[in-house]
């Protein structure tokens, strides 16, 4: 008796088919047998398609579908007996039909890797489904087939796109809670420094209009409008460091010239009750950076240091040569490997506990209280060391005061960096 081919045949019929024969030319002792094949095959039908996802047998080298469940008619829109015998290339969208059929076509497909894909179909009702493929060969019945396997991801994508929608929404809703904050900071700062220039505007033309005017007062009070202004100029300079927005100018810095340069300036702003000790390591390889980012750096955490000793104490600033020889080292999280220049800032004061330190690079995180400032001096440190390659690191207790620890890629290794 000529065998049918099993592709264009329904279980019913390969069931009709598989009795028959065994009542036409099979002992009745081997009805037990077949009864419970038939019944296992039962069992494996059904768990076929009650299965969620839809499933395809596919046979190689030819790539035709030899057998499919309900679920993968339901995705794929079609009945299921026009799934039958079809090329798998025409049932997927592309690239997932292709990617299917070559993993059929290809040598040895038993040996081959699986292989998962994702694909947008269009049914023919108009609905718009996201699909996982999941193809991988298999053996049955000394036959190399492969079994695909088809998921709906639409609610998946639908339910991670809300949750981008939102994650969105929350970020804006907190870019706009610190423009607020910064908006808040930013007028406190202005009004002080505006009320300065205004007073010392208003006492020179009183000195103007008097009879026998002090030339010396005239040059104070012009003093004290320039460094008004430069005060206004250094808050710009910080919000155009925070965003990114500022020009830069990069060069070889000496990071042991730039601290000397500044003793005098430190000594002004620095309070007479705090000592000012600097160290500088002989030797000094330069760094890759702004001149005047590298000053801003330096005021800053010197600024942050001197607000933390309102009683006075002692503040060190420090070069020294660093080499980090290997991803993750300890001291420097996240530092290149290879040499480096570090400029230590430590100070005496109130010191810090871990919480603090987790937010101190915080943009308009501050510990003052309202008013004082715009939490803009430390984020504005780390913006300039992490755009220069470097990382800065934090050690400080409560009642123990804090030591800062910026570390820069030497000029020559800057360069190389990717």
């Amino acid at each position: 008796m000529k065998r049918r081919s099993d592709a264009g045949e329904s279980w019913e019929e390969q069931r009709a088919r598989i009795i028959g024969l065994g009542e036409a030319s099979l002992h009745k002792s081997y009805y037990p047998e077949l009864r419970q094949r038939v019944a296992e095959l039962e069992r494996f039908r059904g768990l076929l398609d009650h299965a969620g996802d839809g499933i395809l047998l596919i046979e190689t080298p030819s790539g035709r579908v030899t057998d499919a469940n309900e679920a993968a008619a339901e995705l794929l829109g079609r009945p299921r007996g026009a799934l039958l015998a079809a090329p798998i290339a025409d049932l997927l969208p592309a690239p997932a039909g292709a990617a299917v059929a070559a993993l059929c076509a290809g040598e040895r497909p038993a040996e081959r890797p699986g292989i998962t894909v994702a694909v947008s179909l269009e049914r023919g009702d108009g609905r718009l489904l996201h699909l996982e493929i999941s193809a991988r060969p298999v053996v049955f019945r000394r036959e190399v087939h492969v079994v695909a396997v088809a998921r709906d991801t639409s609610e998946r994508q639908l339910a991670e796109e809300q949750r981008r929608r939102l994650e969105a929404q929350l970020q804006q809703a907190q870019k706009m809670e610190a423009i607020g904050q910064l908006a808040g900071g930013l007028a406190h700062d202005f009004n002080n420094i505006l009320t300065g220039v205004l007073g010392s505007v208003e006492l020179l033309a009183e000195e103007l209009k008097g009879p026998g005017a002090d030339r010396a007062a005239w040059l104070e009070e012009l003093g004290r409008i320039e460094q008004g202004a430069l005060r206004a100029a250094a808050l710009t300079r910080q919000i155009l460091l925070v965003s990114r927005r500022d020009v830069v100018r990069p060069a070889d810095v000496d990071l042991n010239a730039t601290v000397a340069g500044m003793r005098h300036l430190l000594r002004r702003v620095i309070p007479e009750h705090t000592a000012l000790d600097i160290d500088l390591a002989a030797d000094l390889r330069p760094v890759r950076a702004d001149q005047g980012q590298i000053e801003q750096v330096v005021m800053n955490l010197a600024l942050n240091a001197r607000d933390a000793m309102p009683r006075g104490g002692t503040l060190l600033l420090a070069t020294a040569n660093v080499d980090v020889e290997e991803e993750g080292d300890a001291r420097f999280s996240g530092a290149r490997p290879g040499p480096h220049a570090a400029l230590i800032v430590r100070d005496t004061g109130t010191g810090m506990d871990r919480a603090t330190i987790d937010h101190m690079f915080e943009p308009f995180f501050t510990t003052k209280p309202p008013g004082e400032g715009t939490g803009l001096g430390l984020a504005v440190v780390y913006g300039i060391v992490t755009r220069w390659g470097g990382r800065v690191a934090i050690e400080s207790a409560p009642g123990a005061g804090s030591t800062f620890r910026v570390l820069l890629p030497a000029a020559h290794a800057a360069r190389t960096c990717p």
